[in-house]
Order: C-alpha cells, then structure tokens, then sequence
C-alpha cells in the first residue's frame, strides 16, 4: 500500500508568518514517519533550507502573475509525486 503523501505550497518563503508554521508542520510531520512530506516554495528561499524528511521543491513563484514556467514545474511535482493532499499557504497578487 502506497503511503499517505502531502505537498505544501508557500509561494514566497521568507521567514516568518504562514512561511515558519508550514514549514514547522512539515518537519513535525515528517518526523512522525506517518506519511511522505513535500514542500514547494521559491527556489533559494529560507522555506526551502533542509528539513529532515522532507522532500524540498524549488519553483520561481517571484515571476509575472501567471508564469507558464511556473505552471509547468508545478504541474510536474503534483504529476510526478501524486500527492493525496495539497496544502497551499498565503497568495500572489
């Protein structure tokens, strides 16, 4: 049987806010050895420093509004790791 699998999404990964507490949740449930945990942010960003267990996803969320580039790399993190959920936190204007 395949395990439970989460992706969290938090677009711009600076420290503080939403930023800090899903990647605090990540870690914490990656720690539990309950699922598989994923979390995409902007490439380089502090959301994306290592975390035990958790599997990091660079994307440039800090492109134009709607960046085809954007769109495809998502796309093949969501394709190519099947997530059963999909955790987004905070928004781009």
């Amino acid at each position: 049987m395949a395990r439970f699998r989460i992706l969290h999404i938090v677009g711009d990964g600076r420290p503080g806010g939403g930023t800090t507490i899903v990647a605090g949740l990540a870690e914490r449930l990656a720690a539990m050895g309950v699922c598989d945990v994923h979390l995409a942010s902007q490439s380089g960003s502090y959301a994306l420093e290592p975390r035990p267990g958790v599997t990091m996803h660079g994307i440039d969320f800090a492109a134009v509004r709607v960046a085809p580039r954007r769109v495809r790399d998502l796309d093949r993190v969501i394709r190519t790791r099947s997530p059963h959920v999909i955790h987004g936190d905070g928004s781009r204007p």
